[in-house]
């Protein structure tokens, strides 16, 4: 994934949902000197034909997508839930396989719906 043309990129593992089809989750734990740095982002992202036809008829690009049922909200709210959770366990996991310590390990999430 890259921020931009002109940026470097990284590599994220991407998880979707299918009836959440304009909503990606990208995952990445990445080396950071004596740290380990993991993130996750939830972005929407909906398809060309999509963000033209929102344009248009709303003047935003991401409108259609972002108009979502108080069910489709409630199913985007658990579905980020549980992927950050079995995020969180499997991190966990890796530092106790490798007897790191994991007493002062961050796995707050921030933002929006606790979506950074």
């Amino acid at each position: 994934m890259s921020a931009g043309i002109l940026s470097g990129s990284r590599e994220f593992l991407v998880v979707t949902h299918t009836t959440l089809s304009d909503y990606k989750m990208f995952l990445c734990a990445r080396d950071y000197g004596a740290h380990l740095d993991c993130a996750w982002y939830l972005t929407c992202r909906p398809t060309m034909f999509k963000k033209m036809v929102s344009k248009y008829a709303a003047g935003n690009p991401n409108t259609l997508s972002m108009n979502l049922s108080v069910f489709s909200q409630q199913d985007l709210s658990a579905w980020g839930h549980v992927v950050h959770q079995a995020f969180t366990q499997a991190i966990r996991e890796l530092m106790e396989g490798l007897k790191q310590d994991i007493s002062r390990m961050n796995t707050q999430s921030k933002g929006y719906l606790s979506v950074w």
